[in-house]
């Protein structure tokens, strides 16, 4: 059984791809119709639904597994968030003597919308 593609990488949480299985016979020919059944080594990190759709729930890496029969395939996925935006507050800032210092906090988050844990921040 082949599934494909064999790695993906997402890059944000709720980030989803679809996984496809090709059972073949003992003489290599595919099987089309053949019932397949899918499991993640870890569903806190990407979840898969009955038709191979594979979703980004936490940064890490598992294996999904697509089993007919005796016959099985896997895929590696890895989720690692990547930053798209940064938010800093406050906005804006108004000192009233020269010297007044102020403390800003930045909040990044990937393309969906999801707080990166351990961003670093310059």
């Amino acid at each position: 059984m082949e599934v494909a593609p064999a790695t993906a990488l997402l890059e944000a949480l709720g980030d989803t791809v679809r996984l496809a299985a090709t059972v073949r016979d003992q003489r290599g020919q595919a099987m089309p119709g053949a019932s397949v059944s899918w499991s993640s080594s870890a569903d806190a990190v990407a979840s898969v639904s009955s038709a191979g759709v594979v979703c980004a729930v936490a940064a890490g890496v598992a294996t999904i597994t697509a089993r007919s029969g005796n016959a099985s395939g896997e895929a590696a996925v890895t989720v690692r968030q990547a930053a798209a935006s940064v938010e800093v507050e406050p906005a804006s800032l108004l000192f009233a003597a020269v010297g007044d210092t102020a403390r800003l906090a930045a909040r990044v988050r990937d393309r969906n919308g999801h707080p990166v844990g351990g961003a670093q921040v310059a």
